[in-house]
């Protein structure tokens, strides 16, 4: 409804700010305040703990996506194909870069780096002080999905299931392994693993070194948002409604997990109108992979917001 809710711990309303858009892009809570774009295409920054706006940014086109944040910036893209870096505290234009394609997916900031993909197949790397371009990758097909950075590598998938290892020095391929799904999840990292969700619901888990599948396991739905990883558990989430929770222990390398949507759902959660199938189960992995363990799902209605 182009409203930003926020509740308190009890899932009380605290306060609601309307925008004039959709809102699709993740919030980002810095300091004192509530980063976040619409689909109306203005960037807005409210007090946390009241709502109030505290300052707002028009851009040219929709924002679809979350932010990234520096020491002093706020960075995100629109449709509008630039990239957006603004002052955190006072909203003022620090330096955009044009990338040539509507930018649907959040930019990632890594060391000093901006990492934005857009929809003209070119992932670019900028300076986050100046927004000088560093340099670029082009795929064959475009690329909507936000990458996923380490010390080495950026990561990222493409609109025809491409996962692509490329080296932050310089952009060279280190890699690339085919899945044939589309992909605009976010990978993420863990012990030496990659794991990657596509749009025909099968999560991948590669070795994050050579890009070998290690394993691919069947969810459902779309996987729209990258899995989380907390306290040695993985979370991952569909567009099936569900939600799944899988132990990952002390493993070096594991197999996989089951269903789940935007975010985790802890199963004390659940009311009448949702059900909970909680189990636990154990599978031996293949090869190097060792076993994992399910600990819980749980199928959700979609609420109803006033």
């Amino acid at each position: 409804d182009g409203a930003i809710y926020a509740l308190d711990t009890t899932g009380e309303l605290g306060w609601k700010y309307r925008t004039d858009g959709w809102v699709s892009a993740t919030p980002v809570l810095h300091g004192e305040n509530l980063y976040v774009g619409s689909q109306d295409g203005v960037f807005y920054a409210l007090a946390a703990k009241s709502g109030e706006l505290v300052w707002r940014y028009r851009t040219r086109g929709r924002i679809e996506a979350g932010a990234a944040v520096t020491d002093k910036l706020i960075v995100f893209a629109s449709t509008d194909g630039y990239v957006h870096a603004l002052d955190l505290e006072s909203g003022q234009r620090q330096w955009d870069f044009y990338t040539g394609g509507a930018v649907i997916a959040a930019p990632v900031v890594g060391g000093n780096r901006v990492y934005a993909a857009s929809l003209n197949r070119t992932l670019h790397t900028l300076d986050a002080t100046q927004g000088d371009l560093l340099w670029t990758f082009t795929a064959e097909t475009a690329m909507g999905a936000t990458p996923a950075v380490t010390n080495a590598a950026v990561f990222i998938g493409t609109d025809d299931g491409t996962i692509l290892a490329l080296s932050t020095e310089n952009g060279r391929p280190v890699w690339q392994q085919a899945t044939g799904e589309m992909i605009r999840s976010t990978p993420t990292i863990w012990n030496g693993l990659l794991f990657v969700g596509t749009n025909s619901g099968n999560l991948y888990a590669l070795d994050s070194q050579s890009g070998t599948i290690l394993w691919n396991y069947r969810l459902g739905g779309t996987i729209a948002q990258g899995p989380t990883i907390d306290d040695d558990r993985l979370y991952v989430g569909s567009t099936a409604r569900s939600v799944q929770a899988f132990d990952l222990g002390a493993l070096h390398l594991l197999q996989p997990p089951s269903v789940a949507v935007s975010a985790p759902i802890d199963a004390q959660t659940l009311n009448g109108q949702e059900s909970a199938a909680l189990y636990a189960e154990r599978s031996q992995g293949m090869a190097s992979i060792r076993e994992y363990q399910r600990l819980w799902s749980a199928k959700a209605a979609m609420p109803d917001i006033d």
